[in-house]
């Protein structure tokens, strides 16, 4: 019984030493059209998670970025958006990402064969227009600069865990001696 409490407090002490949620990260991103039809957007994405959570931005054709589609959306003959973010090139899936712009609904995805020669992405919008071009990331630097995450901080009920956990094993050592 002793033996349990005390691997129970040790499990305790260790989950409160961990961070109870990750931190989403900011990008800033550039698209740019090499179909020379001026279909160009720059703005931020918001990741956590490895998945696209928000987006903000605007698109040289069709106004700001309104709004960021969840992942399951697709267009005639386009991907089905699944909003992956990798932290290497191309970023996006061949599925891409779908947002909402003030005229209407546009797709961006990673180019797959032979259109990788023309560009790293392609858009195809809900109107049935497409482009090919390149994509540009960056990581837009959180709050503190350069150092540890903002992530590896426990958050407030990580601590609480943490005492608890000691508190609990202190009291099975008094028990056990």
């Amino acid at each position: 019984m002793l033996r349990t409490l005390i691997l129970a407090a040790a499990a305790a002490t260790l989950l409160g030493l961990a961070p109870m949620s990750s931190q989403a990260e900011t990008y800033s991103f550039t698209y740019s059209d090499n179909t020379n039809s001026g279909d160009n957007y720059s703005g931020t994405l918001t990741v956590n998670g490895g998945f696209v959570t928000a987006m903000s931005g605007t698109s040289a054709l069709y106004g700001a970025i309104t709004d960021l589609f969840p992942p399951g959306v697709s267009f005639p003959g386009g991907p089905t958006t699944d909003n992956a973010f990798g932290t290497s090139f191309p970023f996006l899936s061949v599925n891409g990402i779908g947002f909402a712009t003030e005229t209407f609904g546009v797709i961006l995805y990673a180019t797959s064969g032979d259109l990788q020669a023309l560009g790293d992405l392609a858009v195809l919008t809900s109107q049935l227009t497409s482009s090919l071009g390149n994509f540009s990331i960056q990581l837009v630097p959180g709050p503190g600069g350069p150092g540890p995450r903002p992530e590896t901080i426990p958050a407030p009920a990580s601590a609480a865990l943490f005492l608890a956990g000691l508190a609990w094993l202190g009291a099975a050592r008094r028990r056990g001696a």
